[in-house]
């Protein structure tokens, strides 16, 4: 009995001090308002409604199952400078780990202000603030293994007392900022640089037989896009800092080559570092038709000895209105 008390003993010491973040979506083109709340509205089109789903595939055959829908429109367009724009979104998401009784659901509601800072509308800041209900749910299985303690902990929850503990359900409202500046060298060249904080109200709750911590993360963001006439090159980089170390790295290049107006294609890749879920190359391919974007990508971990993750296969779906194109600068926006 004293070496399994020494032992979650241990386990909690090491949960919180290196507890890292989990891998969310590897297609960052779309899901943008969940790497920065700022990205709300940032686009050239009336409104966007979009959606992806991600499937984990781990260690024991174990599946992580995450969703995301979101949309966002202008607001007031009538009413705002001609070089500013306010937006508005709502997004839910949902995550599942099948095998440790992790289920979790959150729904949002994000606000976010651009204004131009030259006559030109070629430099922007933004700013977004996103307001979140969260519902986070442990179910107990009928035994504890070493390696659910484990996961339970990489989730934020500390356990205490197994003994006691049930099936729990924990509400919680939480609260994201984020601030992103966009510019340009010349007619070709794009860039935009961000840093978001989520979890600022640093949500704690205790329950039977243990308690849920989700410390504050940090996420700083840059992209480059250089425009031809029929393509565009896309180079981005993002960083997840929690504890102040760098939890998550992912880095990316893709091409985008229009064969028309309304017809295009995509194809890229990324690399990501995580301390929790190891290494992987990530291969990224798209499909652009009228109104819609479609994308597929796929993670292959790569050396990652006693790493939990082995692959991912995510699919993403977004769809863009213009209420007259004519209205809108396509060069004003970058299409993140």
């Amino acid at each position: 009995m004293k070496k399994f008390v020494a032992f979650i003993s241990l386990l909690f010491f090491w949960g919180t001090a290196s507890l890292q973040a989990q891998v969310i979506f590897s297609q960052l083109h779309s899901s943008p308002t969940l790497i920065n709340p700022a990205f709300t509205g940032r686009f050239n089109t009336s409104y966007r409604v979009g959606g992806a789903y991600r499937r984990e595939t781990a260690g024991r055959n174990q599946l992580f199952n995450k969703a995301l829908f979101y949309a966002d429109a202008k607001l007031l367009r009538s009413a705002m400078p001609e070089k500013d724009g306010l937006a508005m979104g709502i997004s839910a998401f949902s995550e599942r780990n099948g095998n440790d009784g992790i289920r979790n659901t959150s729904g949002s509601v994000s606000i976010a202000y651009q204004k131009g800072l030259d006559e030109n509308g070629r430099q922007q800041l933004g700013i977004g603030f996103r307001a979140t209900y969260a519902n986070r749910q442990l179910i107990k299985p009928d035994h504890v293994l070493e390696d659910r303690l484990l996961s339970w902990l990489n989730a934020g929850y500390s356990i205490y007392d197994i003994s006691i503990l049930t099936n729990t359900r924990v509400a919680y409202a939480d609260l994201d900022a984020g601030l992103v500046y966009q510019g340009l060298f010349d007619p070709e060249n794009y860039f935009c640089i961000g840093a978001s904080m989520y979890h600022i109200t640093a949500p704690r709750k205790i329950f039977q037989g243990g308690e849920l911590n989700i410390p504050r993360e940090t996420r700083v963001h840059a992209d480059w896009e250089r425009r031809g006439q029929n393509s565009r090159l896309l180079t981005g980089l993002l960083l997840n800092f929690k504890h102040a170390t760098v939890s998550d790295l992912f880095l990316y290049s893709a091409l985008k080559i229009g064969f028309s107006k309304i017809y295009g294609m995509y194809a890229g890749a990324g690399f990501r570092r995580s301390s929790l879920a190891g290494n992987a190359v990530v291969p990224l391919a798209g499909f652009s038709f009228p109104g819609f974007t479609l994308r597929l990508s796929y993670d292959i971990g790569v050396f990652n000895t006693n790493r939990i993750q082995r692959s991912s296969a995510e699919l993403s779906l977004i769809y863009t209105h213009a209420r007259s194109r004519e209205e809108l600068d396509d060069d004003r926006f970058i299409r993140f």
